[in-house]
């Protein structure tokens, strides 16, 4: 699927294009931020500000949701549209001439008119960039869709004069490579992680147990841990051997009713010890027993009380926050309150979001709507669980409200971030939402996406997790080395 924004600076002129025209009309509002979603297999179509920006069917745009001449039922031929997918274009409100698209030829985009980075991981880095004007240009910005599937969909996108700058792919053909591997361990190796699904046999309380019992099978603490009350909340703590370079704030996973730090004392204590951290991962309160806010809460507190003493308990005031699953939910929330409460957001580094669950109010992929059906450890069932006990009582609208669900937030001002997630995954979708939107934001985004991968699947030791590891590395150091915020 080829969806084409184009700016003709030449002539002076701002015009969204596609090669297939229809009987059109004008559409004037000032400022448009135009956003195409599809959720659970409806589409919507929503704009609000005011300026010329297309064409609209006068008769059907309401009902196929035509944009800029572009319809969606042709943006949906090839798409798995279970996927969300969203469009941001902004404009200068100043009304000029409509000019003729211009012919595509390759061309380089200037560093400064490129503010966005997609990477596909392996071979091909940079495979392609997501153009945006200098803000003195007229400008157009066009995120990706967020559609995935088994198959890479490819997305072309135009440079400031018209030219084609790439294709988007999720993933390279590098990684594409390793899938056979990746497939077979996956199929050979599930068995070993906690299975989270839920058969619909069991109450509320006795699926807790289980989850909470599955966890605690895998705890394997390491000498190196401390436990360390940090702000009244129990912490487990790693010191590297050499001076810190930075404090590694960690909120384990469970979906916000199970897992403990101890279960990541491995993964933790690796990572202390590669990239010279302290990591303080945060035993904040489990659902349903305290549902919402108290684990963020107890996040925000550690947070806090890391924001005024790390230089002087650890030796440096760089802070990094990263997590798994719902540990990255904590990540991500924790860190817009951090933003917005304490002000004191450009004293963090970075934020490491794995497999997180950025929507509440169960995300296409969460209700079973995924690109690919291979094995996961959660399906619908389990993930609706967590939403009741995190969030008893209010209905999914009231759990996507911003100062629940981080995709729905403004993320605006955040730090570098690295996501990572697999087709598989349930929680596929709240990736890619928050990713497309943290970009849309101005936000740097590093998008691993690994093909045919469940949710936690770095625990699987094939070619593809192997790549995953190092680009995290890779990422870490580059947090690591930057100049402060």
């Amino acid at each position: 699927m080829w969806f084409t924004a184009a700016r003709n600076t030449g002539s002076g002129s701002d015009h969204v294009h596609d090669q297939h025209p229809a009987s059109t009309r004008s559409l004037t509002r000032p400022a448009v931020a135009c956003r195409v979603a599809r959720m659970a297999g409806r589409a919507f179509l929503a704009a609000e500000g005011t300026e010329r920006v297309g064409h609209v069917d006068p008769v059907t745009h309401a009902a196929t949701g035509e944009f800029g001449g572009q319809h969606l039922d042709e943006l949906r031929h090839g798409l798995a549209w279970e996927r969300a997918c969203a469009v941001v274009v902004r404009r200068h409100a100043i009304e000029r001439p409509r000019a003729a698209p211009p012919s595509p030829r390759d061309h380089h985009v200037p560093a400064s008119r490129a503010n966005v980075t997609a990477r596909a991981h392996g071979d091909h880095v940079d495979e392609c960039r997501l153009g945006r004007a200098h803000p003195v240009d007229v400008g157009v910005e066009c995120v990706a869709p967020v559609a995935a599937r088994v198959t890479p969909c490819p997305l072309s996108t135009l440079d400031a004069v018209g030219q084609p700058m790439g294709t988007l792919k999720l993933w390279s053909d590098e990684l594409d490579a390793m899938r056979p591997e990746a497939r077979a361990v996956v199929a050979a190796q599930i068995g070993l992680l906690p299975d989270f699904r839920n058969d619909g046999r069991r109450t509320l309380a006795e699926q807790v147990a289980r989850d909470r019992a599955a966890c605690e099978q895998g705890y394997l603490p390491v000498a190196e841990a401390v436990e360390q009350t940090i702000a009244g909340v129990r912490c487990r703590v790693f010191r590297p051997s050499k001076p810190a370079r930075a404090v590694y704030l960690h909120f384990h996973g469970g979906g916000m009713t199970a897992g403990a730090p101890v279960m990541m004392d491995f993964q933790n204590r690796g990572l202390s010890r590669d990239h010279d951290l302290v990591v303080v991962s945060v035993g904040y309160r489990r659902a349903p027993e305290h549902p919402w806010p108290a684990g963020p809460d107890d996040g925000v507190a550690v947070a806090g009380w890391l924001l005024e003493h790390a230089r002087s308990e650890f030796g440096t005031s760089r802070l990094l926050i990263g997590g798994e699953s719902a540990g990255a939910y904590l990540t991500a929330a924790v860190a817009l309150r951090i933003r917005d409460d304490l002000d004191a957001i450009d004293r963090v580094a970075g934020l490491n979001l794995i497999n997180g669950v950025f929507d509440w109010g169960a995300s296409p992929s969460a209700r079973g709507l995924r690109p690919d059906d291979g094995p996961d450890i959660l399906d619908p069932a389990a993930t609706f669980l967590m939403n009741e006990c995190f969030l008893p009582g209010m209905t999914d609208d009231e759990r996507r409200a911003p100062h629940i669900s981080p995709g729905y937030a403004d993320l605006h001002a955040l730090p570098p971030c690295f996501l990572t997630t697999g087709t598989c995954d349930h929680c596929i979708d709240d990736t890619l939402l928050f990713a497309t939107r943290a970009t849309a934001a101005g936000v740097e985004v590093e998008l691993f996406v690994a093909p045919d991968m469940p949710h936690a699947f770095m625990i699987f030791d094939c070619a593809m997790t192997r790549r995953w590891i190092e680009t995290q590395a890779a990422w870490l150091e580059a947090r690591l080395t930057q100049p402060a915020r």
